[in-house]
């Protein structure tokens, strides 16, 4: 059974919308039944490959998306020319779904509406024949792979919506030769035309900013090349492998170069033969063909670009000039030759830029180049030595180092430098103003401490991501930038202190720290990125200052005991999901300026049960609070513009609910599931109420819809079964689908008169008081009424209508007897369809006048009413304006007539005589021209049919399960025989396929067990899946030459069969696509070459039929004379209507009777129908009352038409609201007055008083800058005013002037009324001195005396000498301890800017305490020292020391000295000094007083 459903399914999708039989139980839908028509359940059960929401048109499989739009998900269609279609169901086709055309080898050409937007990931990759594809300027998304491989493309325009071309998105157009790249484009991706073998040239347009890797790689026929300015980077390989490229025109904005990015192409070789060093704009992109030992790189270079000189063995020495500010990546990787390179100190330096040269060696613990430590194979503690200035990337990365302290003067810690030190347990940071690049400290799992003590201004991406067992930081409050997952991942983090200067957290900067217990954001921050503490699930409160103006996406979703939120004012956006998750959430409190809550910002927040809003214009995006399963009440304050889609749905718990005046629409699903809501006020302001917006509110009993509402979206408050009190104001002109479907209590007084659109199921199980129609609709849609109480007896439907949809006022089981008193209907001549089902089950619905103009009834459109039992009892076959619609109740040998009441009979409706078991023979009139779906499903007694010429098709299911039919002949006009169509005829043994056909259906005749033969005719192309499936007698088939596809399971289970005959050749029998599971054919003896003889009969009548006696005729072949006898039905009375003659009110009637024109039997007599008396209508005004004048109001009777009048009262006038004749302006009155709202005439009328001009001086005034440095122009900051919550207009409101803007001082902005504004208030700002430029003297160098040592400093600017504390600040650093101090001289008051100076701090000063003369030399002693390193001495025969000599005493507790061979008794002049190191520098103290001693002989 499942592989059957399996194989139905599949045979649904490849012919597109096939009508399936329905279930007989039906579907229950929120109490409501939706029944189906009475056919087994078997064939509605599910196959496999369904995916619910899918659709299936036209051979394309759909869904309908968020944005109501369509996304095309699968084609199943088989031509090679395709159309997609711009809509289905009047929504717009946006999206071609991934993989739609994938491998279709077989397709040609395309065409896109403009209504597409996204070309999905490999859309039409493997397409490889497809040479005509437009992609329409609609389009603004093209997926990876999009046309990967679609070799037959010759020519592609982008358009300028698109803004990235994605990778690989053109890989592999082998034939694509050309390409426009229109304006717009910003991104070119990987790969994306990678292998495009014949496109030779190419323009890169201005808006164009990256050519990503691989782009054109393998462009053999690529030699013109024009890249725009604009272009910012070539990432690696773009244009390698391009074999002819000779010509580039490359733009100066180019500035970054990738790895081989032109690698064998002749405009490479060419640039290297013109010089090895191949120099672009200011980056060295290649030198590996240099052959010179030693290679300057010219000054002005900037960059050298990754793999610049990989492999030379030539080059030994490099010398790089300061200008040069980035070495990427193996740069000089495998460079093994070289020894010695000169570099500056501030280079950055990227990822294997010097591995395997022989400068960087393994046996020395640094590699050091110029202050920069390339890289190190230390392990344990280790202090970087003083010099370094920069840390490259990936220096100590997974090495053993235990703890690293970085000295101050180190500047840059290169990225991923010690990433992954497993056993770093402790990191301090001396350095001022040092950059720790991306990944520094990442994944150091055991690092427990870090300490930063210098002045850093950012924390690098993922610098400490991933230290798990990291628990403390301390930042300095220099920091402003916590860079994106700076400490993401640190688990065991529990205290961390964000200084108040940081400014920005980044994306997922502590995301994942799940032991932080408490954070305080600085009031400065004005950014929280992405996911910045998601997964802090120890957080219970947080408050976010009103600095913060962007707060990302999931900012601190799964925070799961976070119990309070504190938005302070000033905040405006609280991103996507951004509290998404927060279990534990209880309250939340938004003031003013929040603009924006995100979406599903505090989605499933299932504890949040309070939310307080205040002030500002706020948009609460959709799903905002969706889930939020605690929450009790909602209070939306006037401030909120907007309500998203779902913002509030499934808060199952709501109960109360406040909307303000503000709010225009009640938004998708804005509600959904509050099923606990009771009661809604809907304000004034509201003009829609969009799909779902109350849907499933299971509590709601009360609704006030204000007549500003002209639309009521679909599902608005279906599922709403409790609700009563709703009135539809006259106002709404929409109401969509499923509006109100399942709202049993609900009871609808009458439909708006402005309605002018009605959507599908729109009352499902409603009560209506009473039934009307407004004149501006057109149709009553499909199940509108479906299952709805209406105690009305008659309809007369208006005039207006012209369609009654599928179902529309249908019965349903439960649905409170729906209808149930409707007796009679009248049917307009506007009406041209009435859908399947529209009347079913209506049992006590007796009368149905159906007009002339009605051509089309669907099926069941009246089973189970009293007026079809009435008609099967009158005549089996019912038949309405020559439409055969019911033969169910037929028995015997049926005779349908050729015409009935003077119309020919033309149709026979779908299921017309389904599950029909008493029929035998059926013979169909030439008259009857098309027969429907199912028509005789299942009808298992019937052994004969008779087809007529007229017929062209043999429908789906037609006869299927006709278990007793033996004999079918089809007449030679049948083209096409459907699905299924005699599917399971287990007694059919002949049939005659004749050669008109060209298509057979899948399953068509499937387990028709007792045929033995089949032959299939010329014309036939495809035989279809499962078409003889399980014929298990069948002994011979016979196949045409036309046949080229034989599909799957085709004759799967026809063991018998032994002979095969083909009219083609064994050649021709090979090109036959044969697909699986038909393995019989193989088994079969085959015949090739054979001819198709197929049976030309002629037919003579030998005995005429009668009314009641059958006939009979012969056929004889004309070809072989082959004969044989059938018989001809009897052809049944032909019928005459007796026409009925309807009593009046007054007279007598007679019912509608009929007698056969043949014979003239009577088949059904007249009877008497007795006078009716008169039948009023509820009346019509014919005068209408005015206010003082009475009207009339008309009752006519309905059946003759006599009229009675009565007289209505004369309203009265109704007085207006004041209406403003002329509006008051300032200083003139204006006036106003109140008229009947009737009749017009005025009632009443007064004054306006004048308007007063309004003073500005108490406006708040905010200035674009307050504070300028002083450059000699006149500053003129941008101001903003507001008064009273409104911000003026400048040059209206009022005007602006600057005062004192030039020099440095106090400078102010005068803001003047104007217009409807007086007044003046002022703003002052600041134009400060430029502190840089000032003067520093007075500086000396110190002697140690265990003080902190300052300096008295002299400053000036501009001649001026300033004031420390007024003018200037000065602050110092390491001025204690021997070695250079620093100043910070900072400007204050009028002076801006900081000047950074250094002084020494020397040892103090010497005595030698005794000299002692000696032979030949002497002894000097002296007194320990405790701040020395040593000693030197110092000692000459010259009293001014010249060519003097010194020894160096290197142990600091040495405290005598003996020098000996020296010149007996010669006179020797000493002096002494201190010495002590410092960060690896020595600093001196003065020379000692000079001694003089004689030596000994």
């Amino acid at each position: 059974m499942k592989k059957f459903l399996a194989t139905l399914l599949a045979i649904t999708l490849t012919f597109g919308s096939v009508a399936l039989p329905a279930a007989e139980s039906g579907v229950v839908w929120k109490g409501v039944t939706i029944s189906a028509s009475a056919v087994d359940d078997e064939y509605l059960e599910q196959g496999e490959g369904y995916v619910k929401g899918d659709c299936v048109r036209d051979n394309f499989v759909y869904r309908v998306l968020d944005d109501d739009t369509i996304e095309l998900t699968e084609y199943k269609g088989s031509d090679d020319y395709v159309v997609v279609p711009d809509e289905f169901d009047g929504k717009k086709v946006t999206k071609i779904g991934g993989f739609l055309f994938k491998d279709r080898s077989n397709i040609k050409k395309i065409v896109l509406p403009n209504t597409v937007t996204n070309l999905g990931d490999s859309a039409f990759a493997g397409c490889t024949e497809l040479n005509d594809i437009v992609i329409p300027e609609s389009v603004t998304s093209i997926g990876d792979n999009a046309f990967d491989g679609c070799e037959g493309l010759i020519n592609i325009v982008i358009p300028g919506n698109v803004k990235v071309i994605n990778k690989d998105t053109f890989s592999g157009c082998t034939n694509l030769e050309n390409v426009t790249i229109s304006e717009g484009v910003t991104i070119i991706g990987s790969m994306a035309f990678w292998s495009c073998k014949n496109l030779k040239s190419i323009t890169i347009p201005g808006t164009v900013t990256s050519i990503g890797n691989n782009a054109f790689q393998y462009c053999e026929k690529l030699n013109d090349v024009v890249i725009a300015d604009g272009v910012t980077s070539i990432d690696d390989y773009a244009f390698s492998k391009c074999s002819e490229l000779t010509n580039i025109t490359i733009p100066e904005s180019v500035s970054s170069f990738g790895a081989f990015a032109f690698e064998e192409t002749p405009w490479l070789e060419n640039k290297q033969n013109e010089d090895p060093l191949v120099i672009v704009n200011t980056s060295v992109i290649n030198g590996e063909k240099i052959t010179d030992k030693e290679v300057v790189i010219p000054d002005g270079i900037t960059t050298i670009s990754k793999n610049a000189f990989q492999s030379n063995q030539d080059i030994k020495t490099v010398t790089i000039p300061d200008s040069v500010e980035i070495i990427n990546d193996a740069a000089f990787i495998e460079c093994y030759g070289v020894e010695n390179i000169s570099m500056p100190t501030n280079v950055r330096i990227g990822k294997n830029a010097f591995v395997d040269t022989a400068f960087v060696r393994k046996d020395i613990p640094f590699n050091i180049v110029n202050h920069v430590l390339l890289a190190s194979h230390c392990s344990g503690d280790v202090v970087i030595p003083d010099d370094i200035t920069n840390i490259c990337e990936n220096a100590f990365s997974y090495s053993g180092v235990k703890s690293v302290t970085i000295p101050e003067n180190v500047k840059y810690i290169g990225k991923n430098s010690f990433t992954s030190c497993y056993d770093l347990k402790s990191v301090t940071i001396l350095a001022d103003d040092v950059v720790i690049d991306d990944g520094a400290f990442s994944y150091c799992n055991n690092l427990e401490t870090v300490t930063i003590s210098g002045n850093i201004s950012n924390i690098g991406e993922n610098a400490f991501k991933g230290c798990y067992n990291l628990k403390d930081v301390t930042l300095p409050d220099t920091v402003t930038t916590i860079s994106d997952g700076a400490f993401s991942e640190c688990e065991s983090l529990e205290n961390i202190t964000i200084p108040n200067s940081v400014t920005n957290i980044g994306t997922e900067a502590f995301s994942g720290c799940r032991s932080l217990t408490t954070i305080t954001i600085p009031e400065n921050v004005t950014s929280i990125g992405d996911r910045a503490f998601s997964g802090c699930s120890a957080f219970t409160s947080i408050t976010i200052p009103g600095s913060v103006n962007d707060l990302g996406e999931e900012a601190f979703e799964s925070c799961e005991n976070l119990l309070n939120i504190t938005f302070t004012k000033g905040s405006t956006n609280i991103g996507k999901k951004a509290f998404n998750y927060c279990n534990k959430l209880a309250k939340v409190t938004i003031q003013d300026n929040v603009a924006n809550i995100g979406q599903e910002a505090f989605a499933d927040c299932p504890k949040l049960t309070r939310i307080l809003m205040s002030g500002g214009e706020i948009n609460i995006d959709k799903y905002a609070f969706s889930g939020c399963s605690a929450l009790t009440q909602v209070a939306l304050p006037e401030s909120v513009a907007s309500i998203g889609k779902g913002a509030f749905s499934d808060c199952y718990v709501l109960n109360k609910l406040t909307l303000s005046e503000g709010i225009t629409n009640i938004s998708d699903s804005a509600f959904y599931k509050c099923t606990a809501l009771t009661n809604v006020t809907i304000p004034n302001s509201v003009t829609s109420i969009e799909d779902n917006a109350f849907a499933e509110c299971w509590g709601l009993t009360s609704v006030t819809i204000p007549d500003s509402v002209t639309n009521i979206g679909k599902s608005a408050f279906s599922g709403c079964n409790v609700l009563t009190n709703l009135t539809i104001p006259d106002s709404v002109t929409r109401i969509g689908d499923n509006a109100f479907a399942g709202c049993s209590e609900l009871e609808i007084a009458e439909l708006p008169a402005s309605l002018t659109e009605l959507g599908k199921e729109a009352f499902i199980g409603c009560t209506l008081k009473t039934f009307n129609l407004p004149k501006g609709l057109t149709e009553i849609p499909a199940r509108a009424f479906y299952g709805c109480k209406c105690d009305v007896k008659s309809i007369t439907i208006p005039d207006n209508i012209t369609k009654i949809g599928e179902s529309a006022f249908e019965q349903s089981s439960n649905a409170n007897n729906s209808f149930y008193y409707l007796e009679s209907i009248t049917i307009p001549e506007s009406v041209t369809s009435i859908g399947e089902k529209a009347f079913y089950d209506l049992s006590n619905l007796k009368t149905i006048t159906i007009p002339k103009s009605v051509t089309n009834i669907g099926k069941h459109a009246f089973d189970k009413t009293a007026w079809l039992r009435e008609k099967q009892e009158e005549n089996p076959l019912v038949i309405v304006n020559g439409i055969l619609i019911d033969g169910k109740t037929a028995s015997g040998d049926v005779v349908i007539p050729e015409t009935f009441n003077g119309e020919k009979v033309t149709k026979i409706i779908a299921d017309a005589f389904i599950l029909n078991k008493n029929i035998t023979g059926v013979t169909i009139p030439n008259s009857v021209t098309s027969i429907g779906d199912r028509a005789f499903y299942k009808c298992e007694s019937l052994e004969s049919v008779v087809i007529p010429d007229s017929i062209t098709s043999i429908g789906n299911w037609t006869f299927t399960n006709c278990k007793s039919l033996e004999n079918v002949t089809l007449p030679n006009t049948i083209t096409s025989i459907g699905d299924y169509a005699f599917k399971d005829c287990d007694s059919l043994k002949n049939i005659t396929i004749p050669e008109s056909v060209t298509s057979i259906g899948g399953y068509a005749f499937a387990s028709c067990d007792y045929l033995s033969s089949f032959v299939i005719p010329e014309g036939v192309t495809l035989i279809e899946r499962n078409v003889l499936q399980d014929c298990q007698r069948l002994l011979e088939v016979t196949i045409p030459k036309s046949v080229n596809v034989i599909d799957y399971m085709a004759f799967y289970g026809c063991y018998s069969l032994v002979d095969l005959y083909y009219t083609g050749s064994n050649q021709d029998w090979n090109m036959i696509e044969i697909d699986s599971e038909n393995d019989n054919l193989a088994n079969a003896d085959m015949h090739f070459d054979q001819i198709i003889h197929i049976h030309s009969y002629t037919e003579t009548i030998t005995k005429e039929p009668t009314c009641t006696e059958a006939g009979e005729k012969t056929k004889t072949c004309s070809e072989c004379g082959d004969t044989y006898t059938e018989t001809i039905p009897a052809t049944g009375h032909t019928e005459v209507i007796d026409k009925a003659v309807p009593a009046t009110c007054t007279t007598n009637g007679k019912t509608e009777g009929s007698h056969c024109s043949v014979c003239g039997e009577v088949i059904k007599e007249q009877m008497v129908i007795k006078a009716t008396g008169h039948k009023y209508d509820n009346g019509k005004i014919t005068k209408q009352p005015t206010c003082t004048e009475t009207g009339v109001k008309t009752y006519t009777c309905s059946e003759c038409g006599y009229t009675k009048t009565e007289t209505i009262k004369a309203n009265g006038h109704k007085s207006s609201n004041w209406i403003v004749d002329k509006p008051a302006a300032i200083g003139v009155k204006g006036s106003k007055h109140k008229e009947c709202t009737v009749c017009g005439k005025v009632l009443e009328t007064a004054e306006i008083p004048a308007l007063s001009k309004q003073n500005i001086s108490s406006a708040t005034v905010t200035l674009s800058k307050s504070t300028y440095v002083y450059d000699g122009k006149a500053k003129k900051p941008s101001v903003t005013v507001k008064l009273g919550g409104k911000t003026l207009k400048n040059g209206t409101d009022y005007t602006v002037s600057y005062i004192s803007n030039v020099k440095a001082g106090t400078a102010t902005v005068k803001i003047t009324g104007n217009g409807d504004y007086t007044g003046s208030v002022t703003k002052n700002f600041n134009i400060k001195n430029d502190f840089k430029q000032a003067t520093v003297t007075g500086i000396s160098t110190k002697t140690y005396n265990g003080k902190s040592q300052t300096q008295k400093i002299t400053v000036k600017f501009g001649g001026k000498t300033l004031k420390n504390g007024t003018d200037y600040t000065v602050s110092y650093s390491n001025n204690k301890k021997i070695g250079t101090a620093s100043m910070k001289i900072v400007g204050k008051g009028d002076y801006s800017g900081t000047i950074d100076k250094t002084f020494k701090i020397n040892p103090i000063k010497l005595s030698i305490s005794k000299l002692a003369a000696k032979s030949k030399g002497f002894k000097a002693s002296w007194a320990k020292n405790d701040q020395a390193t040593g000693y030197e001495i110092q000692y000459s025969t010259n009293s001014k020391f010249k060519s003097a000599k010194k020894v160096a005493i290197t142990k600091k507790t040495t405290t005598a000295k003996t020098i000996t061979k020296l010149k007996a008794s010669k006179k020797y002049f000493v002096r002494m000094r201190i010495y002590t190191t410092s960060n690896s520098k020595k600093y001196y103290g003065a020379w000692s007083a000079v001694k003089t001693v004689t030596t000994k002989k």
